[in-house]
């Protein structure tokens, strides 16, 4: 088991989602699938803004857009849309770990997570709940989390 001491919310989503890879990289097929009616000349502003940013096809584009990405597996359309605004190409961001790091602080913003702490969620089963939601969605998500709560030392409350 390891200390608590220093440990962050980053550590623990990192954990969660890559065990803290920050080349990991997960397709959505059914994401994808959901942008197939689009053609070139009904693409959402969204695409373009990938297909800009990455020097890439419509295809390529779908395909970021529809895959999470790096430590924190941000998925594509949240790295490249107005609240991120990921100016970096997608081979860039999987090689730097301050770009995914900035893109997760500002996520935490836009779902207005940032300032939660590990210690927070470990003793309040609502924060756990609401930051599941938030982050991903799911209250499938509390497993995880409170596995990876225990594996940094934390006593979870239920």
């Amino acid at each position: 088991m390891l200390s608590t001491t220093g440990v962050q919310l980053n550590d623990l989503i990192g954990w969660i989602e890559s065990k803290n890879d920050f080349k990991a990289f997960r397709f959505e097929p059914v994401v994808y699938a959901r942008l197939s009616r689009f053609t070139d000349d009904s693409r959402p502003l969204l695409l373009q803004r990938i297909v800009n940013a990455n020097n890439c096809s419509f295809g390529t584009a779908r395909m970021i857009y529809s895959t999470s990405w790096g430590a924190y597996q941000i998925m594509g359309f949240n790295l490249y849309g107005q609240a991120l605004d990921c100016k970096a190409k997608i081979a860039d961001l999987l090689g730097d770990q301050m770009i995914q790091s900035l893109m997760f602080d500002r996520f935490l913003k836009t779902i207005n997570a940032d300032g939660m702490t590990p210690r927070a969620l470990a003793l309040s089963p609502l924060a756990r709940e609401r930051l599941a939601l938030k982050y991903n969605g799911s209250r499938e998500y509390l497993v995880p989390m409170v596995g990876a709560l225990r594996h940094f030392g934390f006593n979870v409350c239920e």
